[in-house]
């Protein structure tokens, strides 16, 4: 390699290390202000909750589920699949993405968009983790769901809300550079994140309707007003912190940053 080009190459790494420290510095200060913050106002983290506490809450043993596009990365675990006696069918897009799950957590695999797919139900239970915004046809996709439940099942699903402004951002930005913002910010994200984003319907009030049309009862929100995008510059941070605040105290569940939605189908279908 000639001198100048050890030079470029010698700048190049320089520039990302500093890049990198100054991510670093950003993203903890930006968790000291999560500190700061709880104590005056305790925020939930809708992934978090989703997974630590809605999830195992409604899975029963000996249920059959659904588990809705999480491909390489199963909603529930083997350990925890094997303890309850699941049975759990996975539905993906990519046919890729279901080969790369830990041998054992789908009993079965159905490779297809959940608004069109032949799900061979019924179903007790279906779920979605952060995957309804990545569907082109919402409606379609309720009702397909809806219409493999057996009576009385449940669905339920985490989203990440469509007026929230990391939404906004992602779909004026468009998904190319999207992806590449978000990578370059946050390379760990490349394992579960990147995929284009409709966020169609993708709000409290558009689920809720979406589910009522399709017959869906007893339906429940949970809406979350917290996210982490802008961590990685700690003045922007602070400023959307407060403007979450704002939003939840004023109970504007549509302007929250994820929710969770539950619902049920009629205990007895005609």
């Amino acid at each position: 390699m000639t001198e100048l080009g050890l030079r470029q190459r010698s700048v190049s790494s320089m520039i990302q290390t500093a890049t990198r420290r100054f991510l670093d510095v950003n993203v903890r200060a930006s968790d000291r202000i999560d500190e700061a913050l709880e104590s005056l106002c305790p925020r939930k983290r809708g992934w978090t909750d989703f997974v630590t506490r809605v999830l195992p809450e409604a899975i029963q043993p000996g249920t059959r589920i659904l588990d809705v596009g999480s491909g390489k990365r199963p909603a529930i675990d083997l350990a925890t699949k094997r303890r309850l006696g699941l049975h759990v069918v996975g539905l993906d897009v990519d046919e890729g993405e279901l080969s790369r799950a830990p041998d054992g957590c789908y009993d079965s695999v159905i490779v297809g968009d959940i608004a069109s797919a032949d799900l061979s139900g019924p179903y007790d239970t279906i779920i979605s983790c952060a995957v309804l915004e990545h569907v082109s046809n919402t409606p379609d996709a309720i009702s397909n769901m809806a219409s493999a439940l057996s009576p009385g099942g449940t669905t339920l699903h985490f989203i990440p809300c469509g007026l929230a402004p990391f939404a906004l951002v992602n779909r004026a930005l468009g998904p190319a550079f999207s992806k590449r913002l978000l990578f370059a910010l946050y390379p760990e994200k490349k394992v579960s994140q990147g995929f284009e984003a409709y966020y169609r319907r993708c709000t409290p009030s558009g689920m809720r309707g979406l589910m009522r049309n399709s017959g869906l009862t007893s339906i429940q929100v949970t809406p979350y007003y917290a996210s982490d995008y802008l961590k990685a510059f700690a003045p922007a941070y602070l400023l959307e912190a407060a403007r979450q605040l704002a939003v939840q105290a004023c109970g504007f569940s549509d302007l929250a940053e994820s929710f969770c939605i539950q619902a049920r189908a009629p205990a007895s279908q005609a």
